[in-house]
This record gives structure tokens, sequence and C-alpha cells, in this order.
């Protein structure tokens, strides 16, 4: 996980790794120089930020995403909603979207509001199995054949809770506690599965509710 020097920028660097199109992620990336952000604020008619060092403005987090067969950008403003609120940050605003339009890039505003309670809680139980070598078994063919039986098992079982199946299972398959559980975390968060992540895990949660397709 990168630095992160907010919780709202922590939000969405968590966002930016579950998402399937994101290849890098680049924290503060260095937009535009001193003298660039100077003559866009001149334009704008607002007055020109000073910046420490003289370093010039950077971004909170640019994206390498992948679009079909090409690779584009996108650029992301991650502050409080009630900052958004001040005319200053306005204006500063402003100033960093006009840099990125320049250079054909979209820069989108993050706040606490952009997610959910849920799928902040998701994300966060999700984001330690990002890893696809997170899961005990190692071995890619047998980790296969378990998510395969697991999914069987959890599909017809639409309206009982995950935790119960899953405790089940370990138990019958002798595994150690809890082993099941992360093959499920495992399988969403590398999407083999998909789930209802505005639903957030808990021990009572029922397949039906969160696992997609199944219901």
């Amino acid at each position: 996980m990168h630095h992160s020097l907010s919780r709202v920028e922590f939000h969405a660097l968590l966002q930016a790794d579950f998402r399937t199109d994101v290849l890098d992620i680049r924290e503060q990336y260095p937009a535009a120089s001193q003298s660039e952000v100077e003559t866009i604020a001149q334009a704008l008619g607002v007055d020109v930020p000073r910046y420490k060092d003289g370093l010039g403005l950077t971004t909170d987090l640019l994206l390498t995403v992948r679009s079909g067969r090409r690779v584009t950008y996108e650029a992301v403003y991650c502050k409080y909603s009630s900052s958004l609120l001040d005319r200053r940050a306005n204006e500063l605003l402003a100033i960093e979207r006009e840099v990125w339009s320049r250079r054909g890039v979209l820069l989108r505003e993050f706040t606490e509001t952009s997610l959910t309670a849920g799928e902040i809680s998701n994300l966060l139980w999700l984001h330690p199995f990002r890893r696809i070598d997170s899961v005990a078994s190692r071995n890619p063919a047998q980790r296969s054949e378990m998510v395969d039986a697991l999914w069987d098992l959890l599909s017809r079982n639409a309206d009982r809770r995950i935790s119960q199946v899953c405790a089940h299972v370990d138990t019958t398959w002798s595994l150690a506690p809890g082993s099941a559980l992360a093959v499920v975390r495992w399988a969403i968060a590398q999407h083999q599965w998909t789930a209802n992540l505005r639903v957030a895990y808990s021990p009572g949660t029922r397949i039906g509710e969160f696992l997609c397709q199944i219901s």
C-alpha cells in the first residue's frame, strides 16, 4: 500500500488498487512547474499560489489506466468536501483542473462521500488478498479447485451466513479456522467472484445478499 497523506486519499488508494483497469498508482505526482502555474493563474484571473521549495503543483494521485487497447491517465484530487466550500480552495482546484485539461487528462474529485461506509469496510477487508499468492495454498491448481468447490457449496446455500458455511468447510475439510473465508476474500479480491461491496461484510452477512449471481 502506498503512503497516505489523509484518510480521504487512503480510501481513494484502496478504490484505485481494487479497480481492474488501473495499471499503476502514483502519489503526489509533480503536475506543473511554478512558471506554468503562474501562467494559468493569470489566465484564470486568480492569485498565483506559491509552492514550497519552488517545486510547483502536485496532484494527489495519478492513475495509469487501461482503456481497451489504449493506456490513458486519470488524475485524482482528494479533499474533504468541506474544503470545497472555500473560495481559495476552488481557485486552486480550477488551476489544477486546467493543468490537466491542457494535457488531455480528466481530473476527478474524490471526497469522504465518494465511497459508502460499506464499500470502505469491504475494501479494507479485501485489500490483504489483492496479492495473487496471499492464500495459504500456493499451488494454483489446488487453489483453483478449492475456489470452484467452495463456490458450488455457497451457491447452494444462499440463505445461510457466509461465516457459517465457511466454518463448516474448515471443519469438514480439516482446514485451519478461517481458511475457507480467506479463500472467499481472495476470490473476490482477485475478481474471480463479484460481491456487492455496498453491503459491509460481517459474520452475520448472508451469502445471497453479498455474493452476486447467488440468490
